[in-house]
């Protein structure tokens, strides 16, 4: 199995980098990042693309699978799992997720549209007939199998739907300042936030189930 992760920016990689560099002490990490001078204990690949985008963290795990022909964890670099190297050990052939999102767990078809989804949902997927309510996966931490041909067509769907959701993403933004609203932190640091959504698309598109599964329960004991 392969761990990875996706580390952006000289703060958040300068303080987050000696958890990495000790978790690839024992078990080798792969970073997807702009500073790698400070992962000098993992395999790093650097991150050129301006702005950042939340989905590239995605694609960069999926395809580690397929180029690899193995199962992939991956990790946000500031998650608290990641300070444990004695829970990875996973074989599953579905998506593993940590959860939901407590606050929003489910998107409608109506709260898709306020997203702007509308303007391509139907040229991205043709059969949305079990589609909604639609999960919103919650991507701290994801477990990714190796599954033969679906694992490719994930990746080509996750690479097709990125500027289709970040358009997505920027025009919500854009509304939402135009009448006032707040905009959630993320949109500070880079574009397409909100990334479970497209995934959760994708493995939907794909039939590739998905389940939750307790990455933290050997931290909570």
């Amino acid at each position: 199995m392969i761990h990875c992760s996706f580390s952006i920016g000289e703060r958040f990689s300068k303080k987050y980098s000696s958890v990495a560099n000790s978790f690839s002490e024992t078990k080798e990490l792969h970073v997807l990042t702009d500073k790698p001078k400070y992962f000098e204990n993992c395999i790093t690949y650097e991150y050129t693309h301006t702005p950042m985008s939340y989905i590239d963290k995605l694609i960069f795990a999926v395809s580690l699978s397929v180029t690899n022909r193995k199962d992939v964890i991956y990790y946000d670099i500031d998650s608290p799992i990641i300070r444990d190297v004695k829970i990875h050990h996973i074989k599953s052939d579905k998506v593993l997720i940590p959860w939901l999102w407590l606050s929003w767990p489910y998107s409608s078809y109506e709260s898709l549209e306020e997203l702007f989804v509308h303007d391509w949902l139907d040229n991205f997927i043709n059969d949305k007939s079990n589609l909604y309510p639609l999960p919103n996966i919650h991507e701290e931490v994801l477990f990714f199998p190796y599954l033969l041909s679906k694992s490719h067509d994930l990746l080509r769907d996750l690479k097709k739907i990125k500027p289709l959701w970040e358009a997505s993403v920027k025009k919500t933004v854009e509304d939402a300042q135009k009448k006032g609203k707040s905009v959630v932190n993320y949109n500070k640091y880079g574009i397409g936030f909100s990334e479970g959504l497209p995934l959760s698309l994708c493995l939907a598109k794909n039939n590739i189930e998905f389940e939750e599964y307790n990455f933290f329960e050997k931290n909570l004991m």
